[in-house]
């Protein structure tokens, strides 16, 4: 696997969530997906909320954090 990038890095990251018919949103998959044209690609898809977390957080994806977070607090 090519070393992380410090520059230049690109993403399609998603949450994927169902939502419940009574209107609760249950968090099912984080999917990270980022490249930098150069060589550096990196897939992942994280089933457990608290890794997700974690992971969103080690890579820097801080908005993705919270919107993760979100699930926990709604009692996922």
């Amino acid at each position: 696997m090519t070393d992380r990038p410090t520059q230049g890095i690109q993403s399609t990251n998603r949450i994927q969530f169902e939502t419940t018919p009574e209107g609760k949103k249950v968090f099912r998959e984080y999917w990270v997906n980022e490249w930098d044209g150069k060589g550096y690609q990196l897939s992942e898809h994280i089933k457990d909320l608290d890794q997700a977390i974690k992971r969103s957080k080690e890579l820097g994806y801080r908005d993705n954090a919270k919107k993760l977070e979100q699930f926990r607090q709604d009692g996922n």
